[in-house]
């Protein structure tokens, strides 16, 4: 469960400055592998071939090219 960054702040406050760059390491990995990851039903492609299935189910399969 996400916490308030108020929370997060105060937890973090009080840890060793080896432990505060393991944390910095830690989310900037998770920035980087976010970065990288393509957004789920953002392709043009995907996203029309969904409407087009939505579109026949819809209508019937008497629709053409």
């Amino acid at each position: 469960m996400a916490r308030k960054p108020e929370e997060i702040l105060r937890a973090i406050e009080g840890l060793p400055q080896d432990s505060l760059k393991e944390v910095k390491d830690f989310i900037d990995s998770l920035k980087k592998y976010k970065s990288k990851r393509p957004a789920a039903g953002r392709n043009g492609d995907l996203l029309a071939n969904r409407q087009l299935c939505a579109i026949k189910k819809w209508a019937g399969r008497s629709l053409k090219a």
